[in-house]
């Protein structure tokens, strides 16, 4: 018995995957999630009846990524560093194994998918999104001082390029559905009405279980660093990128602040210069 998702398949074989966590305004990724979802994975690649699947969400949100609190109790001291570990890449296991089981899966995207929810998505060898403003990707984690964690470091410049992939994976900002599709992290835009229908059609074609990486010949768009010109000057304007707005800005903050608080004291003591004082007329 699931908690966290409903799995369903109809008479052509489509299995759909709902993931609905159970009081929360949105689904987020934790331990249990991802224990669940792993053996329902295991029992798709082991029914022969069933073609492919569809991972959707039964809330507005699609997947909202890790759960904090269940994050740092994954991580904690309590923990070995085998323990650790084996937390640390649980998920990159399993999507590494629904992009390798031979089946297809498609990723039906009905709302926000940030973090581990859209790493989830790029495992999926086909995603649509709905063409709402409230649907769209991301991978924001390095606005809490963490990298993804479930192979969206990978993924991403896999499928569009370093160059393209880098402001999104140091910035962390959030990709519209349009923006998505045109850098090709999406396959197509759909109304929302008919986004399951999408990846049910998708899959009752001709759909191809292997990645674009897991293919022969396949090369990272644009090169990569070491081996590329436009990639190793990428990286070399990514380093300046994030030096601006780390170090450069918190040492600006810095000289900022005892700017202001040497003012404070000279304003504070020409106050005291000119207020009367008891103790000098006495």
């Amino acid at each position: 018995m699931s908690k966290h998702f409903n799995l369903a398949v109809d008479a052509d074989g489509i299995a759909l995957i709902t993931m609905d966590s159970p009081g929360r305004s949105m689904n987020v990724l934790g331990p249990d999630v991802e224990t669940e979802l792993a053996a329902i994975v295991d029992q798709i690649v082991g029914d022969a009846a069933i073609r492919g699947a569809i991972i959707t969400s039964g809330k507005p949100s699609f997947l909202a990524g890790y759960d904090l609190t269940e994050f740092l109790r994954s991580f904690g001291p309590q923990l070995t560093p085998v323990q650790v570990y084996e937390n640390f890449t649980g998920l990159g296991r399993l999507l590494r194994r629904i992009e390798t089981c031979g089946k297809p899966f498609a990723a039906a995207i009905n709302g926000l998918a940030l973090g581990g929810g859209f790493e989830v998505c790029l495992a999926c060898h086909y995603r649509v999104i709905a063409d709402d403003p409230k649907a769209f990707v991301g991978l924001p984690e390095v606005k809490v001082g963490l990298l993804p964690g479930g192979g969206g470091t990978q993924r991403m410049p896999r499928l569009i390029g370093v160059t393209q992939a880098l402001p999104y994976l140091l910035e962390g900002g959030n990709i519209a559905a349009t923006e998505a599709k045109k850098l090709g992290l999406v396959h197509d835009v759909v109304p929302a009405g008919e986004l399951i229908a999408a990846a049910k059609r998708w899959l009752m074609g001709s759909p191809v279980a292997v990645q674009p990486w897991d293919q022969k010949g396949y090369r990272v768009p644009g090169g990569v660093a070491f081996a590329s010109a436009s990639a190793t000057q990428t990286f070399m304007g990514a380093t300046a990128l994030v030096a601006k707005k780390t170090l450069h800005t918190t040492r600006r903050r810095r000289r900022s602040s005892r700017a202001s608080m040497k003012a404070r004291c000279c304003r504070s003591r020409k106050a005291s210069r000119s207020r009367p004082s008891i103790l000098r007329r006495s």
